[in-house]
């Protein structure tokens, strides 16, 4: 189920008006009291969810005296499944004869879900006066239930005919109106009944604090289907999630221990003696309800995840009680969300939209006390919003906003630094580059994330190019051919680890040292080599154990790490704890080979990269403080690009292909 529109009359503080919305992420933000929440009540009231107030007092304007009608009308699309089983219920008197028989309903069901055909669903609110005031859901009369428009008719019958199962359009609407008119007038009339309701979350209604007694499976389902989401019982379905399909259960348990250090064990289990489900989030199994709001905010939102029947998602601020980095975090969740829900999310900061496109942003304008819901339709647009609401844009929106023809995104800080002294050389020596082009620091995106952003880039009507350069650390020694490249986004990995390995050049070293040294020659290049070799061999151990870890990330998880990988430990005491570890996780039928021997392989692709060229695959930075320290001088990465004659062959490379 998708929410198509909403309409308002008389409703708080709002301009009557008719919204839109998309498919996919609605983002609202706007100044605080503009009514971004607000509209997450109506949307919550017309289903009859719970959201800490009541429709009766919270919904009717004050800026008219009674008599008069609050509204809040909302139009909803359904799938080709749920309108079948719409379709199927068979809680009213239909005679057999007119009843719709299976493949009349696929028939029906398919018309309306590709037509994209919405059901109106309404709440009035009726003031009469101060202290009587009436809530009712539907109010429409049964003839006027518009849901079949000639067209569609015309469609039914024909799709009837060429199955021959109906001879004229006066059978098939004798038909309708004995079985289909009947249950949607029932759902139209009463919403709360409807079976497809979204989930609403709200920071201050922790239903994860709430004490949640065992269900059956059964009970769940038929709870679900009676009372909606009430409550939303998150503990009980993650409860069943865990018996049901463990693999779910495992993502929501890996996204909590990734980003919560604090967080370890993930589980979720029956309390015999209470009765009571209970989630753990530690080992000494401390239940959900004494840990902080961004850790409990996090846990109902990634829950969210799991529950497949349930399409559109709201969220009022959830980036309440958490840092950046997790804002971060939570910003590529929503977006893996939307790619199956419809989300719909007020915030007050510009991570959670940085990187969206402003076409799915809403703004909430409040003018003379009275708001309105606005698509932004322009980037300046953008900007000026979030000037209004006092936030200043991210790298990201500035370089959007500048209109750039090239963005070449980064990293971290250092690489555009690398990157800007690199470029002067290569324009000293080509003086051909577009320099319409903006470097972006955005941090690490991983091939899920990335391709996703080229999915929707395809849809932009840009000229805009984007190019990614990324590190290749341990976690991406072979995913090359996991990003997914076209004429828009382009992923490029150093063949190196990081853009500073091409900065170890012993030469231009030699020269640094020696300018600011009275060592001997011989001896500066004999120490050199002696800092660099001990250097290679105290970083061994540690990448390698980094790049098998990352390996079986998903099988472990970071909980487990500390307790196989050690750098101070030798490859086959390692090994051995690691296969022992693999053998008793739950997770091991991602597998088909046999245990000891992708260990094996896993320690072995990395020794054969390694003998290639392990100062490819060394850190640095580490090396070049060893050789600070063995010299006491100070060596700047500025100084050792100016004093470099050339441009290493990789990075013109890289050059000639963005600027071409």
């Amino acid at each position: 189920m998708k929410l198509k529109s909403i309409k308002f009359e008389n409703f708080r503080h709002f301009h009557d008006q008719i919204f839109e919305f998309k498919s996919g992420i609605n983002a609202l933000i706007g100044d605080n009291n503009a009514g971004k929440t607000s509209l997450l009540f109506a949307i919550a009231g017309v289903f009859g969810l719970p959201y800490g107030g009541t429709p009766i007092n919270d919904f009717p304007t004050k800026f008219k005296k009674p008599p008069f009608t609050t509204r809040v009308e909302i139009e909803v699309l359904f799938t080709k499944k749920q309108w079948t089983d719409l379709i199927q219920i068979r809680n009213i008197d239909v005679n057999l004869n007119q009843r719709f028989k299976l493949e009349d309903v696929e028939i029906i069901a398919n018309v309306l879900a590709t037509s994209k055909t919405p059901l109106q669903l309404r709440m009035d609110i009726e003031s009469i006066n101060n202290v009587n005031i009436h809530l009712k859901y539907g109010n429409y009369e049964r003839e006027k239930i518009k849901i079949l428009k000639p067209d569609l008719i015309s469609k039914f019958f024909s799709k009837f005919e060429e199955k021959n199962r109906l001879k004229s359009i006066n059978e098939f609407t004798a038909k309708y109106n004995a079985n289909l008119l009947p249950i949607i007038n029932q759902y139209i009339n009463k919403p709360p009944n409807l079976p497809y309701k979204p989930i609403i979350l709200l920071p201050y209604l922790s239903e994860l604090n709430q004490i949640e007694k065992f269900l059956s499976y059964q009970e769940l389902q038929s709870r679900q289907t009676s009372q909606g989401y009430k409550g939303h019982l998150i503990k009980t379905r993650l409860f069943h999630l865990k018996r049901t399909n463990e693999k779910e259960f495992f993502n929501f348990k890996t996204r909590l221990e990734e980003n919560f250090p604090s967080v370890e064990n993930v589980n979720i289990d029956l309390n015999y003696e209470t009765g009571n489900i209970d989630l753990y989030l530690d080992k000494f199994e401390r239940d959900l309800s004494i840990y902080g709001g961004g850790t409990q905010s996090f846990t109902k939102i990634f829950s969210t995840i799991s529950f497949q029947e349930v399409d559109l998602v709201l969220l009022d601020e959830p980036d309440s009680h958490i840092n950046s980095k997790l804002m971060k975090d939570l910003k590529d969740y929503l977006i893996e969300l939307s790619l199956k829900k419809q989300i719909i999310f007020t915030t007050h900061f510009p991570t959670l939209i940085d990187g969206l496109d402003y076409n799915s942003i809403i703004s909430v304008i409040n003018k003379n006390g009275k708001s309105k819901l606005e698509w932004i339709k322009e980037e300046k647009i953008l900007l000026s919003e979030l000037k209004n609401i006092g936030l200043e844009p991210s790298n990201l929106q500035k370089a959007l906003i500048k209109q750039s023809k090239i963005l070449i995104w980064v990293e971290g800080k250092d690489d555009i630094d690398f990157l800007n002294l690199f470029l002067e050389k290569f324009i000293n020596d080509t003086q051909t580059i577009d320099k319409n082009y903006q470097f972006i620091k955005i941090g690490k995106i991983y091939p899920s994330t990335f391709n996703r952003i080229a999915e929707r880039l395809t849809d932009i009507d840009s000229e805009k190019k984007i190019f990614y350069i990324r590190d290749r650390d341990e976690d991406s020694l072979s995913i090359d051919e996991k990003y997914t490249n076209n004429q828009r986004i382009s992923c490029y990995i150093w063949k190196k680890r990081q853009i500073e390995n091409y900065l170890l050049d012993e030469n231009i070293l030699y020269e640094i040292v020696s300018e600011n040294t009275n060592i001997d020659d011989n001896e500066i290049r004999q120490r050199l080599n002696r800092v660099i070799e001990e250097s290679i061999q105290e970083q061994y151990s540690k990448l390698i154990n980094n790049f098998v870890f990352e390996t079986f990330k998903n099988q472990l998880g970071h909980t487990r790490r500390n307790a196989i990988f050690s750098d101070n430990e030798s490859d086959e005491i390692i090994k051995e704890k690691l296969r022992e570890s693999l053998i008793t996780s739950f997770a091991l039928r991602d597998f088909d080979q046999n245990i000891p021997e992708i260990v094996e392989s896993s320690f072995n692709e990395f020794k054969e990269r390694w003998d290639q060229n392990p100062r490819a695959m060394i850190n640095v930075k580490e090396t070049l403080k060893k050789i600070k320290t063995e010299f006491r001088i100070n060596i700047s990465n500025k100084e050792l690009i100016r004093k470099m004659d050339y441009i290493p062959d990789e990075i013109k490379e890289l050059f000639l292909t963005i600027f071409n």
